[in-house]
């Protein structure tokens, strides 16, 4: 079973964020370990977007409603080759290219937490339903100041119970069922490394 780069849309007073071009900060950084895809076993991790200005109501689980900001996520394979999904986004994040040094040694996505970005969202059918999904992220048109809050880091291998406790229930599950635990980071970029495939729907419905 392959991860998911699609938000669902799991109650009414939820609306599907707009498409189009949406400032946004890295809320979410999460390491999911060696995961199944439909390209063999990759090293992946999750990235989790928080959209500036932009709320939604939903009833929890526990039936109470909540007000929390609008958030969209995505799952990446953890490479820097050039055909990678990751490589362009962590370039868009950055505002820079990608150093010599980096792409030799690797990179640490955690840096990423709570930089702003431009987050472009587009609508597609699946299976009769309407979905959001992070199409491409660009750099920032313009500052975005400070993020509402701070951001959430997550590594298997130095686990942390209160930010494990912080993720969508479905990225819980999928670090729960990782297939081997060893550490994890950015792989450099190397002969044949494929970009990843694509990936199933998840229910992103956590308040945060």
């Amino acid at each position: 079973m392959s991860l998911s780069s699609i938000l669902r849309i799991t109650s009414d007073d939820a609306p599907l964020i707009a498409p189009g071009l949406h400032p946004a900060w890295v809320f979410i950084v999460a390491l999911l370990g060696r995961q199944s895809t439909n390209f063999g076993e990759k090293l992946q991790v999750f990235l989790q977007w928080m959209l500036q200005g932009q709320m939604r109501t939903y009833t929890g689980r526990d039936g109470r409603r909540y007000t929390v900001p609008s958030t969209l996520g995505r799952v990446f394979t953890m490479s820097l080759h050039d055909s990678s999904a990751l490589r362009p986004v962590l370039e868009a994040v950055l505002g820079r290219a990608l150093t010599a040094a980096e792409k030799k040694t690797g990179f640490d996505v955690f840096t990423l937490g709570g930089l702003g970005c431009g987050v472009n969202v587009v609508h597609r059918q699946s299976n009769g339903r309407l979905f959001a999904n992070v199409d491409s992220v660009v750099p920032a048109s313009s500052p975005l100041g400070p993020m509402p809050g701070s951001p959430i880091y997550y590594n298997p291998d130095q686990h942390n119970a209160e930010a494990f406790a912080r993720l969508p229930q479905w990225v819980q599950d999928a670090i729960s069922r990782r297939i081997r635990k060893e550490p994890v980071r950015v792989e450099p970029a190397a002969e044949g490394d494929a970009a990843e495939g694509d990936a199933a729907e998840f229910d992103d419905s956590i308040p945060f």
